[in-house]
C-alpha cells in the first residue's frame, strides 16, 4: 500500500530551491521619522502608537471580550501630572536708577557728583550749571553779540539792568591777556582779576562802585562776569560752585579758584584755544 501523504512531503520538500549558504543579518541604519499623528501627552492608549490615525475603539464595536481585555489593560493609560502654564506678560517699563539720599556717583577720583541740569538762566547759558555755549554757537547760530547784565552800586544800592558787553572784542581782550601773561601767573589770579577796576555810578557818581548783582549761584551770570573781568567779586563759595560742575579741583585759596574760573570759562568759549590749565 503506498503513502500517499510521505510522497506529497518529500515532493515538496525536493522542489524547494537549493538554499544559499547561510550569511550573517546587516542591520539596516536607523532612520528618525517623525509620529504623523500626534498625541496627547498627558493621556493616550497604546493603541495609538501601534495604529496611528485609527480612533479608540468604542464599548460599542467591542465585544463582551474585548471590553475586558480593555479594563485589564487599562494600567497602560498614562496619566502625567499638567504642564505648568507660562505667567501672564506683564510690561514693566524701564525706570533710572535712584540711589539714596545720601549717596553720590564720583566720574573721577575727585569724587564729583553726578552731573545735573537745570534751567537756562540767560540765553547763552546751557541746561548744565556753570556753563556757557561756545562762541561760533553764540555768534552763528543764536546771533548773540551782546551780553548783558545787572550792576548795583555799593553805595547807593543803584541798579542798572541792562549794562553790555561786546562779546568778540570783550573776550578776545580776556583771550590775548591770558595768552601773554599766562606763564607769569603760575596757576594762580593776578592782582588785576583779584580787585577788578569797577564801572562808576551814574546815580551818586561814586567811582568803581557798580558792581555786578549775582544773586543765587543758579543764577550767576558767568558769561557776563568774564567779558567785564569782574569774575573776582565772587565770593569762594560761588568759585567752588563753577569749578564743582566745571569738573576742576574746588579746593584752595580764592587767587586759585579764580584763575581756575576765568581759563575754565575761556575754554568752553574757544575749546581749541590755549585755555588748558
Amino acid at each position: 500500500m503506498m503513502n500517499h501523504d510521505g510522497d506529497a512531503a518529500a515532493m515538496d520538500v525536493s522542489s524547494l530551491p537549493p538554499s544559499s549558504p547561510s550569511s550573517p543579518l546587516t542591520p539596516l541604519p536607523f532612520e528618525y521619522t517623525p509620529p504623523t499623528n500626534p498625541f496627547n501627552p498627558q493621556t493616550f492608549f497604546l493603541s495609538d502608537i501601534m495604529h496611528p490615525g485609527v480612533p479608540p475603539p468604542t464599548d460599542a464595536t467591542l465585544s463582551y471580550q474585548e471590553q475586558d481585555m480593555v479594563i485589564e489593560s487599562s494600567w497602560l493609560t498614562l496619566s502625567l501630572p499638567p504642564l505648568p502654564q507660562p505667567l501672564p506678560f506683564e510690561y514693566r517699563p524701564l525706570t533710572p536708577s535712584i540711589s539714596p539720599p545720601n549717596a553720590t556717583t564720583s566720574s573721577n577720583s575727585e569724587g564729583l557728583e553726578s552731573p545735573q541740569t537745570i534751567q537756562p538762566p540767560f540765553p547763552w547759558a546751557t541746561l548744565k550749571p556753570a556753563t556757557v555755549h561756545t562762541l561760533d554757537h553764540l555768534l552763528f547760530h543764536l546771533n548773540i553779540n551782546t551780553i548783558s547784565g545787572t550792576l548795583e552800586c555799593k553805595s547807593c544800592n543803584f541798579q542798572q539792568t541792562d549794562f553790555r558787553f561786546d562779546l568778540l572784542k570783550n573776550f578776545e581782550k580776556v583771550a590775548n591777556f591770558i595768552m601773554v601773561e599766562k606763564h607769569k601767573m603760575c596757576n594762580r589770579a593776578p592782582e588785576a582779576w583779584m580787585k577788578p577796576v569797577l564801572p562808576n555810578c551814574e546815580n551818586c557818581g561814586r567811582k568803581s562802585t557798580m558792581q555786578p548783582f549775582i544773586g543765587k549761584e543758579k543764577e550767576i551770570n558767568w558769561l557776563f562776569l568774564l567779558l567785564g573781568e569782574m569774575i573776582g567779586c565772587c565770593n569762594l563759595e560761588h568759585l567752588k560752585y563753577f569749578c564743582k560742575h566745571a569738573d576742576m579741583h574746588k579746593t584752595g585759596a580764592k587767587d586759585r579758584l579764580l584763575y581756575q574760573t576765568y581759563l575754565g570759562l575761556c575754554k568752553q568759549l574757544q575749546p581749541e584755544g590755549p585755555f588748558d590749565l
